[in-house]
Parts: C-alpha cells; sequence; structure tokens
C-alpha cells in the first residue's frame, strides 16, 4: 500500500511539473483602459456615438494622438445630429495564464483573452 501511494506521489509530482510550464506561457490580453491617463495617450480610442433624430447610437473606434484628436477626427465622418463621447482606449499587455486567472481578469468586461 504505502508502494502504491509513493508512486501516485510521484506521478502527481511529475504531473505538476510538466504541466508548470504551460500556465507561464504568455498570452495578449485586450484590455479596455477608461483612466483618466487613458486620454492623454496615442492610439485606438473607443467611443459612444450618441445620435438624435431618430438615428440609432452605436460604438466606433478611432485612432488619435490622444482622445480629443481621435474624437475630433472621428467626429468629421459622423452626421450632423451624432457626437461621439469617449468611452476607452483599447490597449493590449502581455501576462502569463497564471496571471490572468489569478486576478480573476476572465470574469472582468475590460479584459479579453485574445492570444495564447
Amino acid at each position: 500500500m504505502t508502494k502504491f501511494i509513493s508512486l501516485f506521489a510521484v506521478a502527481m509530482l511529475a504531473a505538476f511539473v510538466l504541466a508548470a510550464p504551460a500556465s507561464a506561457q504568455q498570452i495578449t490580453v485586450n484590455v479596455k483602459d477608461a483612466s483618466f491617463d487613458a486620454m492623454s495617450q496615442s492610439g485606438n480610442h473607443s467611443f459612444y456615438v450618441w445620435c438624435t433624430a431618430g438615428k440609432r447610437n452605436y460604438t466606433k473606434n478611432m485612432q488619435g494622438a490622444n482622445a480629443k484628436a481621435a474624437q475630433t477626427k472621428l467626429a468629421k465622418t459622423l452626421p450632423k445630429t451624432c457626437w461621439p463621447l469617449w468611452k476607452h482606449l483599447n490597449t493590449t499587455r502581455e501576462m502569463t495564464e497564471q496571471q490572468f486567472r489569478r486576478n480573476n481578469y476572465e470574469n472582468n468586461p475590460r479584459f479579453e483573452k485574445s492570444g495564447g
């Protein structure tokens, strides 16, 4: 019986050691950064386009040196009855699968796993 328990323990340890490198694999996570500092960063900004006169509201992305520049560029492409309201900056972040799970990002709508 003790041989069986010892063999079982060795097998479990080996399985754990072999599984560890897989959890250390880097993945890419899409992050919706709605912090105040994100407004001054360049990149792909997301806007809620609010419309009047019976037009439907929708979400649109625009590249820009900062949120104001992206908003101005987007506003020039919209009908006069619509206005873009800044939502967040779309960024990516590299992290391990373990960090992604440990921080409970899979249940956070700001984080979306996109690779790995």
